[in-house]
């Protein structure tokens, strides 16, 4: 794969930015700032921090009922999405 420099049709960009604050683990949402959610989008894929930490993490896995939740998880499945969008 390239990245969005080497090929601006179909390469690769990424994100990783938050919409709430950090200090108090992404409970308290940033003054001027959207919500941000994990996803791609025509190569581009968007992660939130607010996965890599722990006890938010957690608090999302517990209130969505899931087995797992990992950043890597997460990632994989939004590099998988636009890899096979570029072959369909």
């Amino acid at each position: 794969m390239k990245n969005i420099t080497q090929d601006p049709e179909g390469g690769l960009s990424f994100d990783f930015t938050a919409g709430r604050d950090v200090n108090d683990h992404f409970v308290s949402p940033l003054e001027h700032q959207y919500a941000v959610f994990t996803g791609h989008d025509c190569g581009h894929i968007t992660i939130n921090l607010a996965e890599a930490d722990e006890v938010a993490r957690s608090h999302t896995k517990l209130a969505m009922g899931e087995k797992y939740r990992t950043l890597l998880g997460h990632f994989h499945h939004e590099l998988q999405c636009s890899i096979a969008g570029t072959w369909l």
